[in-house]
């Protein structure tokens, strides 16, 4: 009988069983497998030691699953549809003790050398709270909504005294100790400042529930203008306030957007502007709350994991206030919108209420899914366009360059501090896969299809972001610089030793390095050139004593994870990276001064050959004296994978081969970039045209980020007529910037395309590229230009005209070592296929891939002889297609073709890697790369993966930054933590110490 005076706070629904499984079950299984994962990462560098307490936390949360589970099972066969109230004791009490145990063990047991870019400390304990704090909220709820006989007035009064009482309490204690604090710290208990603090964070949060939902019921039955005003105060006046308190202080994250400011107005408008006019529809009103619930639902799950911190910042001038109002605004919300659904159900269906929340509830995620997907789209066509190119296709772009200009934009601003918990993170794993665009990149893009910056065009459009980028300027300003590694590292000594191998020849090089210098962590790198027959087959690295060997990973994965463990940490890295098809890279980390290091490189190459290296300018032959002199060696040829015809030649060949002096042409680009006049392009055409006396006919093409061709055959630039004739031809806009690569690599590969035998006119002549503009500035200096330097070796430049100054002359390709321009080549035929190797000059360094040979049967190899005008037959040999040295450098030629086509590269890029790893040689795709521990190995793996599935251009984090909120601040929050065994002090009360849940803990430690 007494039972039915207690007084009923909380509806049913928040009491059903099924919330076992949303607010429990679910979050903890996915805690639990983020932390297999994260484990797993560091298990082989964990010492032994730490093992059982990672069995201990993986203990603990297979038994909170477990009972869950039970208990749910149990209830559902009882038939009980609500959860026992004095079981939350029992939820509240373990959660909190997980928690309370893997903040202590979690920093102690990843190991301090870990990098915060392979797992980082503050985002694991960060996911502890995460998943852990919707539990340990409704249990507090249902805790603190218990029934009860006190009047409504006694109840409130009661709860407001220890929702104050409590922080008073706390701030008094702290105040005191810190008054006494000589005296009290050697003889005051651990676990009593643990359990004071704990209890009454606890006893505050429970008290300030409760007083939210006494609140709320009893101005609910006062007048209506105190009904209005405290949801005024709640839901609009509390939520600007905090966005105005985060201006200041962006925790968790910077949530200064007119976005978030209008939907927090709306939101509020939402909740108070129906109970002012007693808005009488109530489907209208049920749909439109629930339409802003995720809104609400955002903030609260946003706050939901440092809810431990309010106490402190409470008392901490108000902070407190940004920690609470999601919460009270969530109750709020959720209490308002059950209200709105029970009274549409009970005058309609209850079918027809859950659908309309349901519809209403999926409008502002589906907004940002479709926003994102937009953008998605957008990205992805861009990417392809400038990063994944067919250049045998006509190069019109097929997508929206205002969608490419918006979403740069936005990228830009996500960039500056823009950037919300959770949204950002799918935002990006949908949109660039988890990877990123790399500032330079996004400039450059922006520039391509606006023609003009992203710099001045953000500052412009900014002036609501104009204090944003004030701070966050400071801010990055006092970020730690990636340090300038010394690189006084010499090559002072090199041993070898060689073997055969059926038709090939292995080498193996020594090479000892010493640091001349005074940096305790300086670098050797060198750029190392190797005739392109000649492969990287192994890599080892002396590393503590002990040789290790390298594996071969994804070129830019492994180039982005030796930068990292090179700027950030003193680890033992080594990296070996094509840069072009003859040039790569040699990098070894660190060497402390005076330290003398080795590592040893396996090179193959055809048998009794004799090819010469040079490490920077230091030539090294592999060949030794005793082996005798070398047999002077036949072209060779072979097939890729693909069935790509290819021919290996040599200098001591080509000496006596006949060859043929070709002519240049001229092919003009006209700039059609933004803000072009095409008009004078006839007249410079034929100012140009009189700097090359010997040179009357050419091409045209119109092009910025796209390309035009004008003209199919050879025109005479003698005949003004006839080139104004082609000008009025253009059908190309003028706008964005003049990309060179993308106008050079297209029309070389139209010019290969051309080479056939039958046409002498086709391969007897070379195109001269000269770029006609107005403004300079305009035109994007041409990139990666070398693997097309086998179709024009007699040329290495292009020419610039401008109106106010004659052409000025530009390298067009990568020069490598002393650049030899041939006056004649030699011409290859294969079947009808033409290609071409420049005229020896006796470096045994200048071998020559021909790869311009067709597909299919391998046909007799032919040079052409100028003087009986056809093509004679010459002796060769074939590569076995089984044998090791033929797969190779099969392998390499057909990453070569491909490279010439992205789109193709693209395609075939993760079986090229699979295919490199298998065989063991390095091509331009990959990298051999040796790091020292085993997490490191295994984020190369992870890292490889994440870059094989995303597009072509994107990239990894350019300036790693710790990518959870400052979840340090819960030290400090802690009080006096217990102690630490690190130290082993006297002392029972040591500071919980900061660098063990943040990210900065590696860096510290790596100083140590």
């Amino acid at each position: 009988m007494e039972d039915n005076h207690k007084m009923t706070i909380l509806p049913v629904s928040v009491k059903s069983r099924i919330l076992v499984f949303w607010v429990f079950i679910l979050p903890q299984f996915v805690l639990f497998l983020l932390n297999v994962f994260s484990f797993w990462i560091i298990r082989e560098d964990m010492a032994a030691s730490h093992l059982y307490k990672v069995f201990t936390i993986a203990g603990c949360e297979i038994f909170l699953l477990l009972i869950m589970c039970v208990l749910w099972m149990s209830w559902k066969r009882a038939g009980l549809n609500s959860i026992p109230w004095k079981w939350n004791w029992f939820f509240l009490l373990m959660h909190m003790a997980y928690l309370w145990y893997v903040s202590y063990e979690i920093p102690a047991v990843i190991p301090a050398g870990t990098e915060a870019w392979i797992l980082d400390r503050g985002q694991v304990i960060l996911s502890q709270y995460a998943f852990m704090m919707p539990a340990l909220f409704y249990s507090a709820l249902r805790l603190a909504c218990f029934e009860t006989r006190l009047t409504r007035g006694a109840d409130i009064g009661r709860s407001l005294l220890v929702a104050v009482g409590m922080p008073m309490l706390w701030y008094t204690a702290m105040l005191g100790l810190s008054t006494f604090y000589r005296w009290t710290w050697m003889w005051f208990p651990t676990a009593i400042g643990m359990v004071f603090f704990v209890g009454s964070s606890v006893i505050t949060l429970i008290a300030l529930i409760r007083l939210s939902v006494l609140i709320y019921s009893w101005y609910q039955g006062r007048d209506a203008w105190t009904h209005n005003t405290v949801i005024a105060l709640v839901a609009l006046v509390g939520p600007l306030a905090g966005l105005l308190l985060n201006r200041n202080i962006p925790f968790p994250a910077d949530f200064q957007s007119e976005i978030i400011y209008g939907l927090a107005v709306v939101n509020g408008l939402i909740l108070l502007v129906p109970s002012i006019f007693r808005m009488k529809y109530q489907r209208v009103r049920l749909f439109l709350r629930a339409w802003a619930y995720p809104f609400t639902l955002y903030f609260f799950l946003v706050f939901l994991p440092f809810l431990p911190l309010s106490l402190l910042a409470i008392c901490a001038l108000g902070l407190g206030f940004l920690f609470l109002i999601p919460v009270l605004l969530f109750l709020l919300h959720t209490k308002i919108l059950i209200e709105d659904y029970q009274s549409c159900a009970q005058q309609g269906s209850r079918m027809t209420a859950v659908a309309l929340i349901l519809s209403a509830c999926l409008v502002l995620p589906g907004a940002f899914v479709a926003e994102t997907l937009c953008d998605k789209t957008a990205v992805e066509q861009a990417l392809d366009y400038v990063y994944a190119s067919d250049y045998e296709q006509p190069q019109w772009y097929p997508g929206s360059a205002r969608a490419v200009e918006r979403t740069l934009i936005k990228m830009r601003q996500a960039k500056d501090g823009a950037q919300l918990p959770y949204l950002s993170a799918l935002y990006n794993r949908i949109v660039f896969h988890g990877m990123v665009l790399p500032n330079s990149k996004m400039e450059y893009m922006f520039r391509l299809f606006t023609g003009k910056s992203l710099n001045d065009v953000y500052e412009k459009s900014a002036g609501w972001r104009s204090r944003i980028r004030g701070r966050d300027g400071a801010m990055s300003a006092g970020r730690r610089r990636r340090p300038e590694r010394d690189r006084n590292v010499v090559l002072f000594s090199t041993t070898k030793t060689s073997r055969n191998e059926g038709v090939s020849t292995v080498t193996k090089m020594v090479f000892y390095f010493i640091n001349i210098g005074h940096d305790n962590a300086a670098e050797f790198f060198r750029e190392c050139t190797l005739p392109p027959g000649v492969l990287i087959t192994d890599f080892r690295l002396q590393l503590n004593n002990e040789l290790v060997p390298g594996q071969i990973f994804e070129q830019k994965t492994a180039t982005w994870v030796y930068h990292m463990i090179r700027d950030w940490t003193r680890r033992d890295p080594g990296l070996i990276v094509y840069k072009s098809p003859q040039v790569f890279e040699l990098s070894i980390f660190p060497f402390r001064t005076r330290e003398t290091r080795y590592a040893e490189i396996e090179f193959t190459y055809p048998r009794d050959a004799a090819p010469v290296i040079y490490i920077g300018r230091k030539g090294i032959a592999l060949r030794s004296r005793d082996e005798g002199p070398p047999s002077p060696p036949v072209p060779l040829t072979g097939q890729d994978a693909s069935g790509n015809n290819y021919s290996l030649v040599f200098p001591e060949m080509l000496e006596s081969l006949a060859k043929i002096k070709r002519k240049p042409y001229l092919h003009f680009i006209l700039d059609f970039s933004l803000g072009e006049d095409p008009s004078q392009y006839a007249q410079q055409m034929m100012d140009v045209a009189a700097e090359f006396p010997d040179i009357h006919k050419g091409k045209i093409s119109a092009a910025n980020f796209e390309v035009e061709s004008l003209t199919r055959d050879f025109i005479d630039f003698r005949n003004s007529d006839l080139i104004k004739q082609h000008l009025q031809q253009v059908r190309l806009p003028s706008r964005g910037a003049l990309e060179l690569s993308r106008v050079f690599k297209h029309e070389l590969t139209m010019y290969q395309s051309r080479l056939e035998s039958e046409d002498f006119a086709s391969w007897s002549e070379y195109p001269v590229f000269v770029v006609l503009s107005q403004k300079k500035d305009n035109v994007i200096s041409p990139e990666d230009m070398s693997y097309f330097q086998f179709l024009t070796p007699e040329n290495d430049s292009y020419y610039i005209k401008t109106p106010d100054q004659p052409a000025q002359k530009h390298p067009l390709f990568r020069a490598v070592l002393d650049p030899y321009l041939p006056e004649d080549v030699v011409v290859f035929r294969r079947g009808p296929y033409v290609s071409f190797a420049p005229g020896p000059r006796w470096e045994r360094w200048q071998w020559h891939v021909l790869i311009n040979q067709g597909k299919g049967k391998q046909q007799p190899l032919e040079v052409y002889d100028p003087n009986q005008k056809y093509f004679v037959p010459i002796l060769y040999e074939r590569i076995p297609g089984g044998s090791f040295y033929g797969q190779a450098l099969g392998l390499y030629v057909k990453n070569y073709k491909d490279i010439l086509n992205p789109s193709k590269l693209k395609r075939s890029l993760p079986a090229l890697v699979q295919q490199s790893k298998s065989l063991g040689v390095l091509i331009p795709a990959t990298a051999h790369i040796i790091v020292e521990r085993s997490s490191q190995w295994k984020t190369l793996q992870l890292r490889e993966f994440q870059r094989l599935h995303s597009q072509q251009g994107l990239e990894f984090e350019e300036d790693f930054e710790t990518p959870a909120p400052p979840f340090w601040l819960l030290a400090i929050a802690c009080f006096l933590w217990l102690r630490s065994r690190r130290a082993g002090a006297k002392h029972p009360m040591i500071p919980f110490p900061v660098s063990d849940c943040c990210s900065s803990s590696t860096k510290k430690a790596e100083k140590e």
